[in-house]
């Protein structure tokens, strides 16, 4: 078919704009000897020639195909008399044609260029985070951090479960390579390893948080680490703000809306962790949220489910937004937690969270403050302390 014969000259066409391309790279890369330049000229003129060859048949071609195709279509709506002259005229333009369609070589070509060096650069990203997660997991295996089973993210005023440990290996967030540093109160900045309930456990006494600074590659870190050091899941603890529990409740966390404006997987994707596009569906395992069902009902603790909002803070919402949040689902409101889960979630971690609820959310009460959040966390933490370590006993490995 004559669409083919055009689709087959279009194809040399392009193979004769790339060997000019090729050509002229060529004489930028070398300056020419004198004797050589009449044989550089040759082929120069060669090279044109095959291209202007090449667009004289593409063209004439296409003319061929068009004039039939609206001739026969629509031969009294489009007579051949009003488009024609126009076709000769850009024809007499072939040269700026020509030109136009080796720049745009040259330019796609450059885009390439820019793609395959960003693609490099993606890569040696990757390879740079990469190589920080293992600097850290051989520093604490150094140290004597040894296939622990679970994490443990401890909240505020939660840390005092890290100290229940038994042969603990205590190493303090400043020790440890590629760190960040936790400067909220309630939070002691210590990573302790050992047996908590029978398991072994790599627990953080505080937590890395958006709102001091710290890039969410890094208040996730720990997460990554946990991985490569053997955890298969992590149990998430934090503070929270009522919104459909009061304070003192001890909430089991079945989903979260993240309201951060941030995602931590934004950027190169760590493919040796998970896909580009991980599924959130069941970020919240189910079978340890019904262990620990389970297991509260055994000990005569109450234990709500709900859902978690995380924002970025540090200051506390306004009423306003409580109730936006009330209407959106949310049952208690926080500033950490999401971005770990989701991370732990793209590395194929089970979670377990819980909230405690510490305060009732903007709104609710007077006034809002971090000491009745530490307070609040003092009065519960025998019930919360207690109903963590029997849930890691019953907590079953794959």
């Amino acid at each position: 078919m004559k669409e083919d014969v055009v689709a087959a000259n279009l194809a040399n066409l392009r193979q004769s704009i790339n060997e000019l391309k090729v050509y002229i790279e060529k004489q930028n890369a070398t300056v020419p000897k004198p004797e050589q330049s009449v044989k550089a000229d040759s082929n120069e003129k060669a090279i044109y020639t095959g291209i202007a060859k090449s667009f004289c048949i593409c063209w004439n071609e296409a003319l061929s195909v068009v004039k039939k195709h609206i001739w026969q279509q629509q031969p009294n709506t489009l007579p051949f008399s009003l488009w024609f002259p126009k076709l000769i005229d850009l024809f007499k333009q072939k040269s700026k044609l020509l030109e136009y369609l080796y720049r745009h070589v040259c330019d796609y070509n450059q885009n390439r260029m820019t793609i395959e060096t960003n693609t490099r650069c993606i890569l040696k990203r990757q390879d740079e985070i990469l190589a920080k997660i293992n600097e850290t997991a051989a520093f604490l295996k150094e140290k004597g951090v040894e296939a622990p089973e679970f994490g443990l993210i401890l909240g505020s005023g939660l840390g005092e479960l890290a100290e229940e440990i038994d042969n603990p290996v205590v190493v303090d967030y400043a020790e440890i390579p590629n760190w960040g540093r936790s400067t909220v109160v309630g939070h002691a900045g210590k990573l302790v390893y050992g047996e908590l309930a029978g398991r072994k456990v790599l627990a953080l006494q505080g937590r890395f948080h958006f709102y001091e600074g710290n890039p969410l590659e890094v208040v996730t870190f720990p997460v990554r680490v946990m991985k490569v050091l053997g955890c298969e899941g992590v149990i998430v603890t934090n503070a929270a703000g009522g919104i459909g529990f009061g304070p003192g409740t001890l909430m089991a966390i079945t989903d979260h809306i993240n309201m951060t404006g941030q995602n931590p997987l934004i950027g190169e994707n760590l493919d040796d962790f998970g896909p580009r596009f991980p599924d959130m569906s069941k970020a919240y395992t189910p079978e340890y949220r019904a262990t620990a069902h389970a297991v509260a009902e055994k000990l005569g603790v109450k234990l709500d489910d709900g859902v978690y909002i995380g924002v970025t803070g540090p200051t506390y919402e306004t009423p306003a937004e409580i109730r936006a949040y009330k209407t959106l689902g949310a049952d208690a409101v926080g500033m950490s937690t999401v971005p770990e889960v989701i991370v732990a979630a793209h590395s194929g971690l089970k979670v377990l969270g819980i909230s405690c609820i510490t305060n009732f959310a903007a709104g609710f009460q007077e006034e809002l403050n971090h000491e009745e959040v530490v307070e609040v966390t003092e009065r519960v933490k025998g019930d919360f302390k207690g109903l963590l370590k029997a849930i890691l006993a019953e907590l079953k490995k794959d």
